[in-house]
C-alpha cells in the first residue's frame, strides 16, 4: 500500500485528493459541514463583531462592506404583523403572521388558517431549540 495515509504528513488519495495523517480524505464540502461557521467566515470573508449571535456573526460587516446583496436587508414587522410570502409548497402567495421572535433569532411565522395548536407547538419548538 506504499504507506498512503499512514505516518506523518499528507499523502495523495484517490483522484489526487489530499489525505490527512489518519488516511481520511479532506474535502471542502466536509469542512463546510463540520465547521460551518469557520467555512462561512472564510468563503464570505465575514468579520464578526462582538455581540452578534454566532449564526449571524459577520452579517452586518458583509452588508456594510461588500456588494453582496447590494446592501439589501429584509425588514420585518412587529410581532403580530403580516407579510405576504410565496408558499413554495403550493406555489401561491399567502399571508403569514409573525407570531413570535424566540431567543432573538427565530421568527415564528404562521400562515393564514393555522390553528392555536400550530402556534403553540411552533413556539414551544423554537423555545426548545434556543434553550
Amino acid at each position: 500500500d506504499k504507506g498512503k495515509g499512514k505516518g506523518k504528513g499528507k499523502a495523495k488519495g484517490k483522484k489526487g485528493r489530499r489525505m490527512d495523517a489518519e488516511g481520511a480524505e479532506e474535502h471542502p464540502l466536509v469542512d463546510a459541514l463540520w465547521d460551518r461557521p469557520a467555512w462561512r467566515d472564510h468563503v464570505l470573508d465575514l468579520k464578526p463583531v462582538e455581540g452578534e449571535h454566532p449564526c449571524f456573526a459577520g452579517f452586518q460587516n458583509m452588508i456594510n462592506h461588500s456588494d453582496r446583496c447590494d446592501g439589501w436587508v429584509r425588514e420585518y414587522p412587529e410581532v403580530g404583523g403580516e407579510v405576504t410570502f410565496l408558499n413554495t409548497g403550493l406555489s401561491v402567495n399567502s399571508k403569514f403572521t409573525l407570531k413570535a421572535v424566540v431567543g432573538g433569532v427565530i421568527n415564528v411565522w404562521l400562515e393564514a388558517g393555522a390553528t392555536e395548536l400550530h402556534e403553540d407547538v411552533s413556539i414551544k419548538a423554537a423555545n426548545i431549540y434556543t434553550n
